[in-house]
Protein backbone atom coordinates (compact mmCIF):
# COMPACT_ATOMS: atom_id res chain seq x y z
CA UNK A 1 0.00 0.00 0.00
CA UNK A 2 2.94 2.41 0.28
CA UNK A 3 3.64 2.20 -3.36
CA UNK A 4 1.80 5.11 -3.88
CA UNK A 5 4.03 8.09 -5.01
CA UNK A 6 3.01 11.55 -3.38
CA UNK A 7 3.22 13.45 -7.02
CA UNK A 8 -0.02 10.84 -7.23
CA UNK A 9 -1.64 11.97 -4.19
CA UNK A 10 -0.95 16.14 -4.96
CA UNK A 11 -2.96 15.72 -8.81
CA UNK A 12 -5.24 13.49 -6.98
CA UNK A 13 -6.13 16.46 -4.57
CA UNK A 14 -5.48 19.19 -6.95
CA UNK A 15 -8.25 17.45 -9.56
CA UNK A 16 -10.94 17.69 -6.28
CA UNK A 17 -9.92 21.05 -5.21
CA UNK A 18 -10.39 22.27 -9.27
CA UNK A 19 -13.86 20.13 -9.46
CA UNK A 20 -15.20 21.33 -5.76
CA UNK A 21 -14.41 24.96 -7.20
CA UNK A 22 -15.89 24.58 -10.86
CA UNK A 23 -18.48 26.45 -11.30
CA UNK A 24 -22.52 24.30 -11.39
CA UNK A 25 -24.58 24.23 -14.24
CA UNK A 26 -27.63 26.92 -14.13
CA UNK A 27 -30.39 26.76 -16.68
CA UNK A 28 -30.09 28.74 -19.88
CA UNK A 29 -32.82 31.21 -19.53
CA UNK A 30 -32.80 33.70 -16.78
CA UNK A 31 -36.03 33.70 -16.53
CA UNK A 32 -39.08 31.14 -16.01
CA UNK A 33 -42.98 31.14 -16.31
CA UNK A 34 -44.65 30.41 -12.79
CA UNK A 35 -45.98 27.42 -13.10
CA UNK A 36 -49.24 28.28 -10.72
CA UNK A 37 -49.60 32.11 -11.34
CA UNK A 38 -47.83 32.06 -15.04
CA UNK A 39 -46.48 35.72 -13.94
CA UNK A 40 -42.49 35.58 -15.60
CA UNK A 41 -39.89 35.42 -12.47
CA UNK A 42 -35.99 35.35 -12.71
CA UNK A 43 -34.66 31.57 -11.33
CA UNK A 44 -33.29 32.11 -7.53
CA UNK A 45 -30.95 29.58 -6.01
CA UNK A 46 -34.47 27.24 -5.32
CA UNK A 47 -35.30 27.55 -8.66
CA UNK A 48 -31.76 26.38 -9.83
CA UNK A 49 -31.48 23.59 -7.57
CA UNK A 50 -34.83 22.67 -8.46
CA UNK A 51 -34.18 22.35 -12.01
CA UNK A 52 -30.36 20.89 -11.34
CA UNK A 53 -32.84 18.40 -9.56
CA UNK A 54 -34.50 17.20 -12.97
CA UNK A 55 -38.01 19.97 -12.01
CA UNK A 56 -39.43 20.60 -15.05
CA UNK A 57 -42.42 23.40 -13.26
CA UNK A 58 -41.06 25.98 -11.33
CA UNK A 59 -42.81 28.50 -9.02
CA UNK A 60 -42.59 32.41 -8.23
CA UNK A 61 -41.61 33.27 -4.71
CA UNK A 62 -44.62 34.71 -3.94
CA UNK A 63 -46.64 31.02 -5.10
CA UNK A 64 -43.83 29.08 -2.92
CA UNK A 65 -44.52 31.23 -0.14
CA UNK A 66 -48.19 30.50 0.03
CA UNK A 67 -47.78 26.57 -1.00
CA UNK A 68 -45.14 26.80 2.32
CA UNK A 69 -47.96 27.93 4.54
CA UNK A 70 -50.55 25.21 3.66
CA UNK A 71 -47.96 22.75 4.45
CA UNK A 72 -47.96 21.24 8.06
CA UNK A 73 -44.50 22.62 10.12
CA UNK A 74 -41.95 20.03 9.67
CA UNK A 75 -38.75 19.57 11.87
CA UNK A 76 -36.54 21.71 9.69
CA UNK A 77 -34.77 21.78 6.19
CA UNK A 78 -34.27 19.10 4.27
CA UNK A 79 -30.29 18.18 3.60
CA UNK A 80 -30.66 14.98 1.40
CA UNK A 81 -30.20 16.34 -1.75
CA UNK A 82 -26.67 17.72 -0.72
CA UNK A 83 -24.21 16.66 -3.27
CA UNK A 84 -21.63 15.49 -0.51
CA UNK A 85 -18.22 17.37 -1.55
CA UNK A 86 -17.31 17.92 1.71
CA UNK A 87 -17.21 14.48 3.36
CA UNK A 88 -15.54 13.28 -0.02
CA UNK A 89 -12.49 16.26 0.27
CA UNK A 90 -12.42 15.37 3.73
CA UNK A 91 -11.72 11.78 2.72
CA UNK A 92 -9.13 12.59 0.35
CA UNK A 93 -7.30 14.72 2.32
CA UNK A 94 -7.18 12.34 5.42
CA UNK A 95 -6.40 9.08 3.53
CA UNK A 96 -2.75 10.27 2.46
CA UNK A 97 -1.88 11.08 5.81
CA UNK A 98 -3.08 7.42 7.24
CA UNK A 99 -1.63 5.28 4.37
CA UNK A 100 2.05 7.32 5.23
CA UNK A 101 1.39 7.19 8.78
CA UNK A 102 2.12 3.91 9.64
Amino acid sequence: MNNISPEVIAVIVVVVIVLFFLPRKKPKEKEFKCARCSKIAPHTNRTIEAWRDGKTKFFCNACHAQWLRTQPNSTGPNYSSRSGCLGVLAILVFVPFILFWR
